[in-house]
């Protein structure tokens, strides 16, 4: 059975209708959070892929993770054993950490995010944190992130006015 999920105008500081949403009969309980496992499916698939493996991707492309958890994994290895591997293929992580604050791990999840060069962003689970701010605070992230490259990029003065229009 398909779950009618609905826009969230903010996140609720009740999440048993929303949890209760994932316990039908058809998808099984879920009660784990298996992040390493996770991120080994977005490093591993082969496609649609989700980062490119040759060099030169690797070494130009600008390659982020936006991870969205409680941070609080249960089952498989511990995540934070990714960082090197994310590292190394040049994957910034930029969590945000969110459910009720003595429930989440923002140890894991600022791990995962500053040992890659990424940023945790810390969400108050009820305090009216909107869908919107929080994309808000990723666009800010993400725009504040980018730089240009005038010696590989010709047309880097017009990719500048871009970028400064963002901001």
């Amino acid at each position: 059975a398909a779950c009618d999920l609905q826009i969230a105008i903010t996140i609720p500081a009740d999440m048993t209708a929303i949890t209760n949403l994932f316990t039908d009969a058809n998808m099984g309980a879920v009660d784990s959070t298996p992040m390493d496992s996770g991120i080994q499916e977005v490093l591993s698939r082969t496609a649609p892929r989700y980062f490119a493996t040759d060099p030169t991707s690797i070494a130009t492309n600008r390659r982020w993770m936006l991870l969205m958890s409680d941070g609080a994994w249960n089952v498989g290895p511990d995540p934070t054993l990714e960082v090197g591997n994310l590292s190394s293929q040049k994957i910034k992580v930029f969590a945000a950490g969110y459910g009720q604050p003595s429930q989440v791990d923002y140890n894991t999840l600022n791990t995962l995010a500053t040992g890659t060069g990424g940023q945790l962003l810390e969400v108050d689970m009820g305090a009216g944190y909107s869908a919107k701010a929080l994309a808000q605070q990723f666009k800010s992230i993400i725009v504040n992130g980018l730089t240009i490259n005038t010696a590989a990029d010709p047309r880097s003065e017009e990719h500048t006015s871009e970028l400064q229009s963002l901001r």
